[in-house]
C-alpha cells in the first residue's frame, strides 16, 4: 500500500493483479443530456474503479500487455501491471480487472464515447452505480500529437513529400488551437464538432453513467525538456535503406518550444473543465506537470533512468523488416518511473 508520504516510489515494487472476466449485463439506455446508465432494462451496478483513456492511461510501451492485446498486433496495449490504473487500484484496494481497464491506445474522444462509455450500443458495464472512482486522459490523440511529432521533425518536409506524413509541421500546429476549442465546447445538441467530442459532455456522461463516483481527469506532461534548445530524441532506423544503419531524430527548437506549448494549452483546457464540472459533480483534475519536470524526454539521444519520457524508437514491421519512418507506439510515452508520477498526481488530486 502507501508508503508513509502518502506517494510511490519510483523503485516500488508493483504488485500483480490477476485479470478476471466479467459478466457483460445488457442494458437499455436512454437519455436526453448525455449517455444515461440505464433504463426500463437492468442497469449495470458497476464496478469499484474504471480506468478510461487513451495510451498515457493503457500503459502504452510497458509490456507485458494483456493477454487479449498482445495477441492483437491493433490492440488497446494495456499493461499488465504497470500503469496507473493498477497502481491505483493497488494502493486504494479497489478490484479491478480487465473489465474495468477500458482505456487503449490511440484512443480518441470519439473512441471513448463509442467504445468506452458504451459497448455494443448498451452503457458498459463497468460504470454504474456501484462505481466509485473513473479516471481518464484523453485528447492528445484528438490534437493529433503522433503525427504532429513526425512532422516536425527535422527532415520533416521530406517524410510530407514521401507520402509518410499527410501535412506540414505549420498545419499541426494551427490546427491544435481550433481542436482545444472543440475539446472544451459544451453541450451542442449532444454532438461532436470535427470528430472531437466536448470533454464537458464527457464528464457528464460518466456522472450519468456512474452517479456515485469520483471522476479524476488526467493531464499530460511536457514532452521536451524547459528549454530553448534543438533535442535529438534518438535515432530511426530506415528499413527502406539497409545501407544506412539509423538516421537522427531532431527536433529544432521553436519545434521543442511548440509542442511544450501545446502540452500547456491543453493542460489548462482539461484543468479549466475540471474545474467547471466541479461545481455540480465530483470531479477533480490530476495535474502531472509539475512532477515530469526534470524527466521530460532525453535530449542528448540516449535513454537514462531520469527520463520518464521514453526515447523514440522504431516500430518493427511484419517480416522481420522495419518501416520507414514510423515510430514504435512506445515512443514519447510515459516509462514505469513516468506512469508512477502518474498515480502519484491522481492520489494527490483524491486527497492522498
Amino acid at each position: 500500500m502507501m508508503s508513509g508520504t502518502g506517494a510511490y516510489s519510483i523503485t516500488r515494487p508493483v504488485r500483480r493483479r490477476a485479470v478476471y472476466t466479467v459478466l457483460l449485463l445488457a442494458v437499455c439506455v436512454a437519455c436526453v443530456a448525455a449517455p444515461a446508465t440505464g433504463s426500463a432494462g437492468t442497469a449495470p451496478a458497476g464496478d469499484p474503479y474504471v480506468a478510461l483513456g487513451d495510451s498515457y492511461s493503457s500503459g502504452e510501451g510497458l509490456p507485458p500487455f494483456l493477454a487479449a492485446d498482445a495477441a492483437d498486433a491493433a490492440s488497446c496495449d494495456r499493461s499488465a501491471a504497470a500503469a496507473y490504473p493498477d497502481l491505483l487500484a493497488t494502493d486504494l484496494d479497489l478490484p479491478f480487472s480487465s473489465a474495468d481497464f477500458l482505456a487503449c491506445s490511440g484512443a480518441t474522444t470519439q473512441d471513448l464515447v463509442d467504445s468506452q462509455l458504451t459497448q455494443g450500443g448498451a452503457t458498459t458495464p463497468a460504470l454504474g452505480p456501484g462505481t466509485q472512482l473513473v479516471t481518464f486522459t484523453i485528447g492528445g490523440n484528438d490534437l493529433d500529437f503522433v503525427p504532429a511529432l513526425t512532422a516536425c521533425v527535422d527532415g520533416g518536409l521530406l517524410l510530407q513529400l514521401a507520402g509518410i506524413v499527410p501535412h506540414p509541421c505549420w498545419y499541426y500546429a494551427a490546427r491544435a488551437q481550433l481542436l482545444l476549442a472543440a475539446l472544451a465546447a459544451p453541450d451542442l445538441n449532444n454532438q461532436p464538432i470535427a470528430g472531437v467530442w466536448g470533454i464537458p459532455w464527457i464528464v457528464r456522461a460518466i456522472h450519468a453513467a456512474a452517479p456515485n463516483a469520483t471522476i479524476v481527469i488526467g493531464g499530460y506532461p511536457r514532452l521536451f525538456p524547459a528549454s530553448s534548445a534543438a533535442c535529438l530524441t534518438g535515432t530511426l532506423a530506415l528499413g527502406a535503406f539497409p545501407a544506412l544503419a539509423a538516421v537522427p531524430v531532431a527536433f529544432s527548437a521553436t519545434v521543442v518550444e511548440q509542442f511544450n506549448a501545446m502540452a500547456d494549452s491543453l493542460d489548462a483546457t482539461l484543468a479549466a473543465i475540471a474545474a467547471a464540472a466541479a461545481r455540480t459533480m465530483p470531479v477533480s483534475y490530476a495535474n502531472v506537470a509539475p512532477l515530469f519536470t526534470g524527466h521530460a524526454v532525453s535530449c542528448s539521444g540516449t535513454q537514462t533512468a531520469a527520463n520518464w519520457i521514453n526515447s523514440i524508437t522504431t516500430q518493427p514491421a511484419a517480416g522481420g523488416g522495419l518501416e520507414y519512418g514510423v515510430p514504435a507506439p512506445s515512443s514519447f510515452h510515459p516509462t514505469a518511473a513516468g506512469q508512477v508520477a502518474y498515480a502519484n498526481a491522481f492520489l494527490a488530486a483524491l486527497g492522498h
